[in-house]
């Protein structure tokens, strides 16, 4: 089903309705039922906002100490900075208010080492802030690259995302191979430990 302005429409083909599931930071719950164990490991990204009007003409892309790159942008009548690469022990953590806070002073000293000195910023707060979520296993792929789970029911497929706009295009493009009778090579199959461990590793390579 795609919402949109116009109203919704129902998609099938052939072989009835097909379900891609873009299973985000519980992307556990649903691969341990498929016989999957894909221990995760969390990271919050926050941008900071702070509200200064023709601070910079284009957006700057820099280093923090970490070695992180965080991007610069003016929006506006405000400044926004970042993503931070935070650890998080789970998603609740996008709301702690420690985490946060590092994340501001983190933050806003980049920003303030990037433009000229004394100059005076109105107070910094965090704008927004994103789950990340990667697979924590032995030679795992250190990639935000999605790929699709396969399960015991034929027309229903989970995507490890990565990120959410590479999961949904992933989705895109896995339902047009399917719609069309291609094979979509990045498939992880419930039913074959083996054959998922080489494909890991092929794609980690």
């Amino acid at each position: 089903i795609f919402d949109d302005r116009d109203g919704s429409f129902l998609l099938e083909n052939d072989s009835g309705l097909m379900v891609i599931n873009c299973a985000g930071p519980w992307i556990q719950d649903v691969a341990l039922p498929l016989g999957l164990n894909l221990p995760v490991e969390y990271r919050l990204g926050f941008q900071l906002s702070v509200r200064e009007k023709y601070l910079f003409q284009h957006s700057i892309i820099t280093f923090g100490p970490d070695k992180k790159y965080v991007i610069i942008s003016q929006k506006k009548d405000y400044v926004q900075v970042g993503p931070t690469n935070t650890n998080a022990e789970n998603s609740e953590d996008i709301n702690n208010p420690v985490l946060r806070e590092q994340a501001t002073d983190y933050l806003a000293r980049i920003l303030k080492n990037t433009i000229e000195p004394g100059y005076n910023l109105v107070e910094p707060r965090i704008r927004s802030g994103g789950l990340r979520v990667t697979l924590k296993l032995p030679l795992a792929p250190d990639s935000n690259r999605p790929f699709v789970l396969d399960t015991k029911f034929e027309n229903y497929h989970v995507i490890y995302p990565g990120k959410a706009v590479l999961a949904l295009r992933t989705a895109d493009e896995f339902l047009d191979k399917i719609v069309n009778e291609k094979k979509f090579t990045l498939c992880l199959d419930g039913r074959h430990k083996i054959k998922n461990s080489f494909k890991l590793n092929f794609i980690r390579l």
